[in-house]
């Protein structure tokens, strides 16, 4: 009971004189710089059942929501001993872990209270990155190798344990800070366990508004993806440019997923064809391969904004191409025309001689 009441002091402590929003380690833009308020927002539970930690959603300048952030003071216990961890953790507005701040006169400790070294802090920001880390599927007993020969130990619930090498499965030894195996995973959970569907829920309860203007239109890919998922085909249609600039740019799941859900209005619309289209030269391969399947909605200048972009495409996209227009002869207008005959003399175009080919049946 002393142990929980010296630690809610703790967090209390932390909580409330936590306000500059300084992190060591942030892998977005400097939002934080911005920040000029904060507010209560859920609660979620520690490694330690008997501790919650508060979740506050941070406003920008213009009184807009930019981040999520936790200070947390959490128990470390081994070998009969428990020493508080202190770090506040960030999280961007869907959930996903963004970077960690320190108190600055309480450094992170390892196993045997030695501090962390500047390595070590920017080895847990990696860990902390990873969304798949093994540590994700794993319980922490399951990470110690029983069967090790470990050069230090330590004791954890009753049993000798490694605290530095040897004893820790080799699988994941690489990925985290050596002696400070316990600390990673509980902090590792603190940043991707309830407060991800927390955060998630408050995103979808905005509606369109947060979807359509903070992330649709902002440079990080992990919101540009989780706003075209929640947006309908008449949002993606009213957004259109966006769509067209982003395309290149963003992840290809990303592409390809959004490449899929377009519906056949954007493709026979001449403005936004002639947009897509046009995107052919800095997209991948499978993301050319979906757009140039759509050339049977697209209109006759998204065709044409195609058949411009032809040397770009490879050998079977390119016989695909010619395969659409002889299915649909009413399509080779006499633009598309030009522009054929025109790769067919390129000396440089590798395949000028399927065009060629196909011009003179």
């Amino acid at each position: 009971m002393i142990r929980i009441l010296s630690l809610g002091f703790l967090y209390l402590l932390v909580s409330r004189s936590h306000n500059d929003h300084d992190p060591k380690f942030f892998a977005m833009d400097k939002e934080y710089l911005e920040i000029v308020g904060e507010e209560e927002a859920f609660l979620i539970q520690g490694g330690d059942s008997s501790l919650q930690h508060m979740v506050y959603l941070l406003r920008d300048t213009n009184q807009q929501a930019s981040l999520f952030y936790a200070p947390i003071v959490t128990p470390v216990c081994i070998d009969g001993k428990c020493k508080p961890v202190h770090i506040s953790l960030y999280w961007n507005l869907i959930g996903n872990y963004v970077g960690y701040a320190l108190p600055p006169t309480i450094p992170l400790s390892k196993y045997d209270h030695e501090s962390f070294e500047e390595g070590d802090y920017l080895r847990l920001h990696q860990l902390l990155m990873d969304d798949k880390s093994v540590l994700k599927r794993k319980t922490l007993d399951d990470l110690f190798d029983k069967n090790a020969n470990p050069e230090k130990k330590v004791r954890y619930k009753g049993e000798e344990i490694d605290g530095v090498t040897g004893a820790t499965r080799k699988e994941i030894k690489e990925s985290l800070v050596a002696g400070a195996l316990y600390s990673c995973y509980t902090i590792w959970h603190l940043a991707h366990g309830e407060v991800k569907d927390q955060i998630e829920s408050y995103a979808k309860a905005q509606g369109k508004e947060l979807l359509e203007t903070a992330l649709l239109y902002s440079p990080y890919r992990d919101y540009q993806h989780f706003a075209i998922r929640g947006l309908d085909s008449l949002d993606l249609l009213k957004n259109m440019k966006r769509i067209t600039s982003i395309l290149p740019t963003t992840a290809p799941l990303t592409r390809s997923y959004l490449l899929k859900k377009l519906p056949k209005g954007a493709f026979a619309d001449p403005r936004y064809a002639t947009l897509l289209y046009n995107t052919l030269p800095d997209l991948d391969l499978n993301a050319k391969t979906l757009l140039i399947r759509r050339l049977s909605y697209a209109s006759d200048q998204g065709i044409e904004t195609c058949f411009r972009h032809l040397s770009v495409l490879s050998k079977n996209q390119i016989k695909y191409c010619l395969k659409f227009l002889e299915q649909h002869p009413d399509k080779k207008t006499d633009r598309v025309q030009a522009l054929l005959g025109i790769l067919s003399e390129n000396e440089d175009f590798s395949y000028s001689y399927l065009v060629k080919a196909f011009l003179d049946k």
